[in-house]
């Protein structure tokens, strides 16, 4: 099973909610201040990185089980059937949440040293 195949909305929702925790807990350590400063290692500022993730939860919620599995409801997803709606979530919740946490390891790695 692929890591974005999903046999629910619950199953879909519980993955970005575990992401995102993980992601949590490495933002709760910078403080308030710096949230919004920028650094030329990486290319988004941690207040950036959050509010590219906020909603997706809430977002989720109001779609049908048909709407997140059924390949087509949405012309935007595409005609390909390995790509339903909740594939499109995945790697725009799930995926990036992992490379953001990345991402702010190395801002407050590069912060520290500073």
């Amino acid at each position: 099973m692929s890591s974005y195949d999903y046999a629910s909305k619950l199953e879909l929702k519980e993955a970005i909610h575990a992401s995102y925790l993980l992601f949590d807990n490495e933002f709760q350590e910078i403080d308030e201040s710096l949230k919004d400063t920028r650094i030329a290692e990486v290319d988004k500022t941690p207040a950036e990185m959050i509010a590219y993730q906020l909603g997706w939860l809430d977002w989720v919620d109001t779609l049908s089980h048909e709407e997140l599995f059924t390949q087509g409801i949405h012309k935007w997803t595409g005609t390909n059937p390995n790509w339903p709606m909740a594939r499109w979530i995945h790697i725009n919740s799930v995926a990036p949440f992992k490379t953001f946490r990345a991402k702010i390891r190395k801002w407050k790695k590069y912060n520290v040293q500073h």
